[in-house]
């Protein structure tokens, strides 16, 4: 009985579909427009004083050579040249020695977590792109008492300043913060897994 009904349906849209394509063409005319002649142009006439320079492409420039003279030798004229005189003066600065650098040894020491580490459930409150802005709403957490901070991390080349509330011990008491940050600030947070 059900089928029935689906099937009458879908055989009722196919007809109405089928007429709508035989019978809109009839109704509308779209080859109306196509019997226009178009008789001018809209380019705008050329105008009087336009100047035409033409310009020869295979010729060669021509370029002034300085002529040398020919009492001396082309090993002494050279050697007077001003440009030969840079580079023996870049030669001498070049090849002054300096002794090599002092190295030093660092060992690497790995940090220790200790119980002052930050970490738990926080709740973002904000990211910004300045400093000052998340100082200055930091600020105003802090007025309220709540345990706040800034984290900078950089996010694809750019630094990112975010602001957190919190830690708290487990992920309820994150959410009962951000409600309570909702309620009395009007601020939406995010709560997230944050160590530092």
């Amino acid at each position: 009985m059900q089928e029935n009904k689906i099937k009458q349906r879908v055989v009722g849209g196919l007809v109405l579909l089928a007429l709508a394509v035989i019978f809109i063409p009839m109704v509308l005319d779209f080859r109306k427009d196509y019997d226009q002649v178009i008789n001018g142009t809209n380019i705008p006439p050329k105008p009087k004083d336009m100047r035409v320079e033409t310009f020869e492409l295979n010729q060669t420039p021509q370029v002034k050579v300085p002529r040398l003279s020919t009492n001396g030798s082309v090993e002494e004229a050279l050697a007077n040249h001003p440009l030969v005189q840079q580079k023996r003066a870049a030669d001498v600065v070049a090849a002054k020695v300096l002794p090599p650098p002092s190295i030093q040894a660092v060992a690497f020491v790995k940090p220790v977590l200790t119980g002052t580490a930050r970490e738990g459930w926080t709740v973002q409150v904000g990211s910004f792109g300045s400093e000052s802005n998340a100082k200055g709403l930091r600020d105003k957490i802090r007025k309220n008492y709540f345990a706040v901070f800034v984290d900078s991390v950089n996010v694809k080349g750019k630094l990112s300043h975010r602001v957190r509330v919190g830690p708290a011990a487990d992920k309820d008491k994150a959410n009962r913060l951000k409600k309570r940050l909702q309620k009395e600030m009007g601020l939406k947070g995010l709560v997230i897994w944050h160590r530092q």
